[in-house]
């Protein structure tokens, strides 16, 4: 779209600061603005350019996000962006920041509203899937007994819970639990083996040296005792003279 042009007299005399042009931009000009703290003199004066696309306040369809962690706002905008180009519509944002949550799903619903819906719906059905098998909330039943179960207009109310003798429970079994502790026994007991061992290893080792150093002591003592008993040193080891 073409630009027109008019003075900076006529522009100041309806708002000459961001705040006022804010202002302006929601109330005669007609656009869903972001919060202000987002929307930035740069974004502003795109919007006035038509440097960035934006919606007008009556076009725009809300829509409440489900708080999931598949449904945040990245997640929101990768989708996005596959199918319009929806930066075009943002401020610029500095790392780490991204835009108000609810403002950016309206945006995205105005603009693709089914796809966006059936994405949701997606992302939903992929919770309740994961909290199913992360708490083993299913019950395993024939296709008829399935059908049975949904149209049936019966309402139970017992307090006991049926539906846990059709499930698969985690708990384990004394024997499982016995088994779990001989197992762990069994483990430690070889672990305390292989250490004395070792330990046995390194004392029968230790004990031949000693032999060793014995043998060879009691080979000395009796050669000192040799020549003590040829007069050839005294008591203290000494060598005698000769006369």
């Amino acid at each position: 779209m073409d630009c027109e042009f008019i003075t900076t007299h006529e522009c100041g005399l309806v708002a000459r600061s961001k705040r006022e042009m804010y202002r302006f931009l929601g109330s005669d000009g007609n656009v869903y603005l972001p919060p202000a703290r987002e929307a930035n003199f740069n974004y502003i004066r795109d919007v006035v350019e038509g440097s960035k696309s934006y919606v007008r306040c009556y076009e725009v369809k809300v829509i409440r996000i489900p708080q999931i962690k598949t449904l945040r706002v990245q997640d929101l905008l990768t989708f996005a962006r596959k199918h319009i180009k929806i930066d075009a519509y943002l401020p610029s944002y500095k790392l780490g920041k991204q835009p108000q949550r609810e403002w950016v799903a309206n945006i995205i619903h105005t603009l693709i509203p089914d796809k966006l819906r059936t994405f949701i719906q997606d992302k939903l059905k992929e919770r309740k899937k994961s909290i199913i098998s992360a708490k083993n909330m299913s019950v395993k039943a024939l296709p008829q007994f399935v059908e049975a179960f949904k149209e049936s207009n019966h309402l139970s109310y017992e307090k006991g819970r049926a539906h846990m003798l059709l499930r698969k429970s985690k708990k384990r079994t004394a024997y499982e639990v016995q088994l779990e502790y001989k197992d762990l026994v069994i483990s430690t007991l070889d672990g305390q083996t292989k250490a004395l061992k070792t330990t046995i290893g390194s004392l029968n080792d230790e004990i031949e040296d000693l032999a060793i150093k014995l043998a060879e002591s009691q080979k000395g003592r009796n050669i000192l005792d040799r020549l003590l008993a040829r007069n050839i040193i005294d008591t203290e080891g000494n060598l005698i003279e000769m006369e």
